[in-house]
């Protein structure tokens, strides 16, 4: 009868620790959950980089006027920098977003 009552105890304790670690992997986010959530918020912070540089961009327009040929140096200099990093971004953001059309049509 022992015999029985631990071959018994063995199946039991087995299905437990396989029934828990099946709801474990079933509640807890999967890799494509966690990358896709990356990938989101990732594309957020950039878009929201890329409307703080416009905005500054804009700033300095609205105070040194359009033509930027008659703006001093130091700000051509910080104008043109702000332009790379926003372009810079935008393109980042157009990978991420061809990723993302990729992945929801495959």
């Amino acid at each position: 009868m022992k015999k029985y009552s631990s071959i018994i105890t063995v199946i039991v304790s087995l299905v437990v620790i396989f029934t828990a670690g099946f709801g474990a992997v079933s509640y807890f986010a999967k890799a494509d959950d966690l990358n896709t959530l990356k990938l989101v918020m990732n594309y957020g912070f950039l878009e929201i980089r890329a409307k703080a540089l416009q905005e500054r961009m804009w700033d300095l327009e609205k105070q040194y006027g359009i033509a930027k040929s008659q703006w001093p140096a130091h700000v051509k200099t910080e104008y043109l920098k702000l332009k790379e990093e926003r372009e810079a971004i935008l393109r980042k953001l157009d990978i991420i977003y061809a990723e993302q059309q990729k992945k929801g049509k495959g």
